[in-house]
């Protein structure tokens, strides 16, 4: 099987499962989709913008103990790549979050535009 490669694909395309409501199978066809996608023969970089980590809960096996997350990257500067999780399906990797994603709602509170924080 031929396998993309992040290198020598020119764009990544990005799918977003966003919903306001809860209990929606956000969680479920992202997975299904990621999964699908590797099987596709496409490398793969799921992202967990949800303090409730259900996502990343699925790969790693102590999200609590993990030592950089999206709140990372988002509040400290961390890079990116630095935080990356592998999971344990090849071509799929993971930008995890945890309940740290909440202080990004006490930082971001009153501030202008902060609706456009993400964008």
């Amino acid at each position: 099987m031929n396998r993309k490669s992040v290198i020598s694909t020119p764009m990544a395309t990005t799918i977003v499962f966003a919903n306001q409501n809860g209990g929606v199978g956000k969680t479920s066809m992202c997975l299904h989709t990621a999964d699908a996608l590797v099987k596709a023969g496409n490398r793969v970089l799921v992202v967990d913008l949800d303090q409730q980590d259900n996502l990343s809960s699925v790969f790693a096996k102590n999200i609590y103990a993990l030592k950089q997350t999206l709140a990372d990257v988002l509040l400290n500067d961390a890079k990116t790549v630095d935080v990356i999780q592998k999971t344990p399906i090849k071509y799929l990797d993971l930008l995890p979050a945890n309940l740290s994603l909440s202080e990004l709602d006490a930082r971001l509170a009153g501030e202008d535009d902060f609706e456009n924080y993400l964008v």
